[in-house]
């Protein structure tokens, strides 16, 4: 029989408590789940929280999905438009392209989990803006890009990852990050969309309120208004958050240490880690392993298991290969982005929860027993 999972993949939700409890029942009590009531907004609050950390403007919504489709309309993506994204990551990146209308164009991975420079720059002709994902809690090079197209960080499992002088997020024209069941902030659905412009944010702001211009009450005559949609967080959703981004420093601090060791016990044995650009900089919430084949992925997978190791595949199929797109005639060369299209089927994910006393020695032994994994 197989263990209790040690390393559960959920970051943030591990450590929901009594702070959390106490802030969910607040709202209760208020009778105000609607951020658009009368009185104290836990949206409002969290948005300013979130814009202090990552030093830019922050809007909040209901999903990691919504922020990117909110996203891709303040960018002014519409039907017809290309956009880049980045070939190895969650559907979601493309399929918020193809629901505007867009197409999307992938564009491969780089040697060190970030994006392959020289693909990126032949790709970005006639291209209107890209989608661009950091792998779960690894940094990237995307904040060093050249400027050729306007760019979106897909940074839905990456916040508290750093990009040089700023985070994750914060770099480009705008970032989105999602509090979605396994994240790093979690209210098992929810998101987060960030800027630099106000212009950028605003836009993203009445597309995911309807299109309404509000100050206080919703108005469509404003020549600011538009059509849009209803993407909006919940005050239940952002009570569950504001607790755990407190915490934040401290479960970034319990990844990282208990990531390093963890890359130490399986570099010990022989097990091929893929490194990011700067680990210094990954939020340490993962450890990535290449396996030698898609089918030695899967029997390590099921070993780990048995010893109460979460050892998951990342995204095992480029989204462009996924059958729901390519039945909507999205064909791409067989040779076109050939890392990660080699990558993906044989990448696992070590998930590292933000774990510290017995629980992450627990871990730790259990790794140095089983791995590598027959």
């Amino acid at each position: 029989m197989s263990r209790p999972i040690l390393n559960p993949a959920a970051l943030g939700a591990l450590t929901i408590g009594e702070d959390e409890r106490r802030a969910v029942l607040d709202v209760l009590s208020r009778r105000e789940l609607f951020r658009h009531f009368e009185g104290a907004s836990e949206c409002d609050a969290l948005e300013r929280e979130l814009g202090t950390l990552m030093d830019a403007k922050a809007l909040v919504l209901g999903s990691g999905t919504s922020a990117l489709r909110a996203a891709l309309v303040a960018l002014g993506v519409a039907r017809g438009d290309v956009v880049l994204v980045s070939a190895w990551t969650f559907v979601a990146s493309a399929s918020a392209v193809i629901s505007l209308g867009a197409c999307p164009r992938p564009v491969d991975s780089g040697p060190d989990l970030g994006v392959d420079v020289n693909d990126y720059q032949r790709k970005s002709y006639g291209a209107a803006a890209a989608v661009l994902t950091y792998l779960p809690g690894h940094a990237s090079n995307i904040h060093l890009l050249p400027p050729v197209v306007p760019v979106i960080e897909d940074a839905c499992q990456a916040l508290g990852v750093g990009a040089g002088s700023r985070m994750a997020g914060a770099c480009a024209h705008i970032g989105v990050t999602s509090f979605q069941q396994g994240k790093q902030l979690s209210a098992g659905e929810g998101g987060a969309l960030f800027a630099r412009e106000l212009a950028h944010v605003e836009a993203a702001r009445r597309f995911s309120d309807h299109g309404a211009v509000r100050d206080g009450t919703p108005d469509w005559e404003d020549p600011r208004a538009d059509v849009g949609e209803n993407l909006r967080m919940t005050e239940l959703q952002a009570a569950l958050l504001r607790p755990q981004l407190r915490r934040l420093p401290g479960m970034l601090a319990a990844q990282r240490n208990l990531r390093d060791a963890l890359r130490e016990i399986l570099r010990r044995r022989g097990l091929p880690i893929l490194d990011s650009r700067r680990p210094d900089e990954d939020a340490g919430s993962h450890l990535l392993i290449l396996a030698d084949s898609a089918e030695q992925a899967r029997r390590w997978s099921l070993a780990a298991r048995e010893s109460g190791v979460l050892l998951r595949q990342v995204w095992p199929t480029c989204w462009m290969d996924l059958g729901s797109l390519r039945r909507r005639g999205l064909q791409t060369d067989a040779d076109d982005c050939p890392r990660a299209r080699d990558w993906a089927p044989r990448t696992l994910a070590l998930p590292v929860p933000p774990l510290t006393g017995e629980a992450a020695v627990a871990l730790l032994e259990a790794v140095e027993e089983s791995a590598p994994w027959a």
